[in-house]
């Protein structure tokens, strides 16, 4: 897995950061920030998620996370990089409460 991807000709740029959890369980964590504004919708370095796939159509970025712990339970992240939207799991929320969302669910 590369450890910078970019998407959007550039505007979404996807940071993974590789960390053991256990003894030699690595889990390839992302951190996901819109270039033009600044704007870090997630940062989840040294916490339980793991990057295991990211794709982007036209209008959104899709990322597909696991949370790593017993249950490996994971999370369609969709976000529309142009009206602050997302859906995780097909539930709506705002791209500004992306993080929180992930941070109450580990």
């Amino acid at each position: 897995m590369e450890l910078e991807q970019y998407f959007h000709q550039g505007r979404i740029t996807l940071e993974i950061v590789p960390h053991e959890m256990k003894m030699s369980h690595w889990v390839y964590a992302p951190t996901l920030t819109d270039t033009l504004s600044d704007h870090c919708y997630f940062n989840l370095t040294n916490k339980v998620w793991d990057l295991i796939s990211a794709k982007e159509d036209e209008s959104s970025i899709t990322l597909l996370l696991r949370k790593y712990s017993k249950d490996l339970q994971e999370y369609e992240i969709q976000i529309f990089i142009d009206k602050n939207e997302a859906l995780i799991n097909g539930k709506a929320i705002s791209v500004f409460e992306i993080d929180t969302f992930l941070n109450h669910s580990a």
